[in-house]
Order: structure tokens, then C-alpha cells, then sequence
């Protein structure tokens, strides 16, 4: 039987952020930046990596387990802001996991051979304080591999004894402030802005050099992994990141202007284009309008976002045909926010996508998806009808077909969400075209390794057509 014991919890707050990327000079956006995060492979801004791994240390001091000199460390899900996580130390498996409130782990953390004593090196560079105002930009072809790279950029340390009581008590302010710098490694210099921290290693020894420094073992293009080791000035460590890909850009360019203007297949008609501003919805917005029609384009979180997408149509059509409206589909009222009537409706609205937090179906989850994609749907919907509109596009998804595993609760509200569809369609005189889509390389479909999606341009088009 594997003994566990609770060393504390913690809720992770945006100035637990703030306190963090200070010491370590990692001001990476995915921790930092709301509107950011929430165009990233996590939804949301998450916790520094590093700094779960000091706090599990300080937990460990502060009820008096020992510290030991290797660790290796998972980060296995993301850790998100402003919900409590537990700490737990596993005796018998030399393991410490951090886990959610669901007991889902989040980090997994093995360690070996009890730290009895440790000489402390004096650091030359504990006032490493040359900081980067923001990540650097990854270029292979600057990268030599095996190349020493002086490790110069850090943040300020004066927090460390405040932030980690026990744990500077224990190791020393400047060993502490040196494990801190393993996330400005990452965060902000290779790979840097796309980057996700994925696990490291930490040998605590007695380092000969003066000057701590890393370089990069190992880079694989195709998957976009990157493992680099670092040697300090008193620890080695080997990390392990990927550079996250970037979804495909709705910037019209001139060939696929070309491709489309003139067309005017759907000249003179009024689109209203529901979470136009992101996604699949920004692509037919522009496909749309430089066939003919004139689009309005609803946002909810991000105003800047819809007028880039408003802004290139306008600037690439005749005459200026796009506008932006803000709308909650969950809370605002149709007929007081939109004041004429449109010949289609786009419904791309979509929640934030959190993970499932346990393993267990989440009604939690499900009620959260089905607001959007059936309740909020079917009486927006139904506004649009009594005001005239003739056509609606309902985005589905293939994986009402395909039953896919950890999917459940987004499977079921789509299910729901068709059913409303074919409700409408009996009921009221309206077309309504349920379109079960595979994934598609939009910034709301990014994955680590990289993975067949639809083209969005491809996509939009056939959209387009079927709507005819």
C-alpha cells in the first residue's frame, strides 16, 4: 500500500505570477497575458512550471522531509490560476505528485539520494539581473548544437527569501534564485515565445566552472522537440521543450484575393458571423465577403482581434463591407444589439475549451458546452428567423461520429446542438445546414505534436458554397 501524505495546498494566484516572472525573468505571455494565453495550446494563463517544482521543495521543508540531490520532473497537464492544488508526497514510490482538486496529477516528480549537505557555490552571476522585456523568437538556423551559451539573464532576487521561506533557509538564496533561471532558459530564450516546458532533470553537485552556461543537445524539427542541458554553478540540469506551431494566418494575401474577388456569389447578401473575430469564423468572414457579401462580425473577449479581421476585408474589397458588433451570446439580448436583418447566420460561438478536470464524465463540463452550442444557439436562432433571416450554418463536429475518448462532454452538447438544428428546420421556415467538420489548424485547435488538420482557407471556401 503506497503511503501518501498531504504536504499543503495552494492556490496559485496572479501575483504569485507576477512574484515569479520577477525572480526569474521569465515574463513569457502564456503566464502573464489573458488575451494571449487564450490563443495558446492552454486556453488560459498557467503556472510557471519551475515555480511548482520550488513549491513542492517548500512544502517538503516545511514539514521536515528530507531534500534530495536528483529529481526528475513531469509536467503532465497544465496548471491553471485560482483553483486549489494539492501536494502530495508518495514515501514508498519516491514520488511527489502535484495534483487538482479531482486528485488528476499534474506534475509528477521522482527524486533519489537524501541531500545531507550541500556547499552552497558562491554565484558570480546571483545578481544575474540582465533581463529580456519579451521572448525571444526561435530561429533554427541560428542554433549550433552542442554551442556553450552563457547563461546571463535572470530577474531580480531580493523576493526569494519571502516567496520560498523554508526552502532559501535550507538550499541558500543563491541556489534557489539558479533553479528559478531554468524557466527564463525556456521561457524566454530557446525556445522562448512558443514555447512549453514538457520535464527536466536536476542533479544538485559541486560544478568546477565559473561561468554557468546551457546549450542545445537536440533539436527535432518535425516534432518541434528541443532538449538542452545546463550547467551551473551548483547543478546540472537536461530539459525538454517543444515549439509549439503556429496555427495558419486569415491574412488575405493577394493570389487567394485573386482567387475569389469578383466572384460575387453572394453579392448583395448580409452575413452575421457569430465569433467571427477567431477560428473558422474569421476565415469565412473574409471568404464571404470577398465573394460579395457584406458581414458583421461579433466578438466577445477581444475587440483588437475582430477589427484586424473587419480591417483586412475592408481594405481588400471595393467598398468597405465589414463591421464588428460585441455580443454574449450567453447574456445579451438579439434584437437589442443587432437592428437589421441578415440573410445568414454563422454560428462559430464557442466556450473557453477547459480540459476535463477528472476522469470521470463532468456534468460541469457538459452544461458549460451545451449553454453555447444548444440553449444559447437555439434562441439566437430563433431571433434570427423572426427577423427574416433565411439560412444558418451550424458548425458540428466528426467527433459526434467518431466517439472520441476524453471528449465526451463536448461530443454530447454537439449532439444537442443538432438536435435543436433539426428542430428549428421542422418547425420554422428556415434552411439549416449541420456540417460535422474535422479538426482544423486554427488557433483553437493547437496540439503539441503536430497533427493533420483542415486547411481553414479550403474549408471556408466549401463553407461559402454550400451556403449558396
Amino acid at each position: 500500500m503506497i503511503d501518501e501524505i498531504f504536504l499543503g495546498a495552494k492556490v496559485f494566484s496572479y501575483d504569485d505570477q507576477i512574484n515569479f516572472a520577477q525572480l526569474s525573468g521569465d515574463n513569457n505571455p502564456i503566464h502573464l497575458e489573458t488575451l494571449y494565453a487564450r490563443k495558446t495550446i492552454s486556453g488560459e494563463c498557467i503556472v510557471h512550471g519551475i515555480n511548482s517544482f520550488l513549491w513542492a521543495l517548500e512544502f517538503i521543508l516545511k514539514n521536515s522531509k528530507s531534500i534530495y540531490l536528483y529529481y526528475k520532473i513531469n509536467f503532465k497537464n497544465k496548471i491553471p490560476l485560482n483553483q486549489k492544488i494539492k501536494f502530495i508526497l508518495e514515501e514508498n514510490k519516491n514520488l511527489i505528485t502535484i495534483r487538482n482538486r479531482f486528485n488528476k496529477i499534474l506534475v509528477h516528480i521522482s527524486y533519489e539520494d537524501t541531500l545531507n549537505n550541500i556547499s552552497i557555490k558562491k554565484d558570480i552571476y546571483s545578481n544575474r539581473n540582465k533581463t529580456l522585456e519579451r521572448p525571444l523568437i526561435f530561429d533554427e538556423n541560428t542554433i549550433k548544437l552542442g554551442k556553450p551559451i552563457k547563461s546571463i539573464y535572470g530577474g531580480d532576487d531580493c523576493s526569494i527569501n519571502k516567496i520560498y521561506p523554508y526552502l532559501s533557509k535550507r538550499l541558500g538564496k543563491n541556489l534557489v534564485y539558479e533553479i528559478s533561471t531554468l524557466s527564463n532558459i525556456i521561457g524566454m530564450q530557446i525556445p522562448g515565445k512558443n514555447s512549453l516546458f514538457t520535464n527536466f532533470q536536476i542533479n544538485f553537485k559541486k560544478q568546477n566552472n565559473l561561468y554557468p552556461y546551457f546549450r542545445v543537445e537536440n533539436y527535432k524539427k518535425n516534432l518541434g522537440l528541443i532538449k538542452l542541458r545546463y550547467i551551473g554553478n551548483n547543478f546540472d540540469a537536461k530539459m525538454q521543450a517543444f515549439l509549439l506551431k503556429k496555427s495558419k494566418s486569415s491574412i488575405i494575401d493577394a493570389k487567394f484575393k485573386e482567387k475569389l474577388l469578383n466572384k460575387n456569389t453572394h453579392n448583395g447578401r448580409k452575413a452575421l458571423i457569430i465569433g467571427g473575430s477567431r477560428g473558422i469564423g474569421s476565415f469565412v468572414a473574409k471568404v464571404i465577403s470577398l465573394l460579395g457579401a457584406k458581414v458583421t462580425i461579433s466578438y466577445l473577449a477581444c475587440e483588437e482581434d475582430a477589427l484586424k479581421v473587419c480591417n483586412d476585408i475592408n481594405k481588400n474589397v471595393e467598398e468597405p463591407s465589414a463591421d464588428i458588433v460585441k455580443f454574449n451570446v450567453l447574456e445579451d439580448n438579439y434584437n437589442d444589439v443587432f437592428k437589421i436583418s441578415y440573410d445568414y447566420l454563422f454560428y462559430f460561438a464557442t466556450p473557453k475549451i477547459f480540459d476535463n478536470e477528472s476522469k470521470m464524465f463532468s456534468e460541469e463540463l457538459y452544461t458549460n458546452f451545451k449553454d453555447f452550442y444548444a440553449i444559447a444557439f437555439k434562441k439566437l436562432a430563433s431571433d434570427f428567423i423572426s427577423k427574416g433571416g433565411g439560412k444558418i450554418y451550424y458548425p458540428s463536429s466528426i467527433a459526434v461520429l467518431n466517439n472520441v475518448k476524453g471528449m465526451e462532454e463536448y461530443t454530447k452538447a454537439k449532439k444537442d446542438g443538432e438536435s435543436v438544428c433539426n428542430e428549428l428546420r421542422k418547425n420554422l421556415p428556415v434552411k439549416i445546414i449541420i456540417d460535422r467538420i474535422d479538426r482544423v489548424d486554427t488557433d483553437q485547435t493547437l496540439s503539441i505534436i503536430p497533427s493533420k488538420s483542415l486547411n481553414p482557407f479550403d474549408l471556408a471556401i466549401e463553407i461559402a458554397e454550400k451556403m449558396k
